[in-house]
């Protein structure tokens, strides 16, 4: 069994030999969330790293996605 650590956290992998495979294909996954719109990202890094998420994390999402798409007259200010 061994980690695998991302900037969206940990996820373990079992099998060795299999665990490669695993590995690269959660690499491009990553490369493909980074491509994403930014609320995108934001529900990727919950659904990654185990969250459940929450009401209170659709709300937020919903506001990143209205202030992102300029819907409300927000601006949008990512958090790292």
């Amino acid at each position: 069994m061994s980690n695998f650590q991302h900037k969206y956290g940990k996820i373990t992998i079992i099998n060795n030999m299999q665990g490669q495979k695993e590995k690269m294909i959660i690499t491009d996954i990553i490369k493909w969330i980074e491509k994403q719109s930014y609320w995108e990202q934001v529900v990727a890094e919950k659904l990654l790293s185990g969250s459940q998420i929450t009401d209170e994390d659709i709300e937020e999402i919903f506001l990143i996605f209205k202030k992102e798409k300029e819907l409300n007259g927000e601006t949008l200010q990512k958090e790292n």
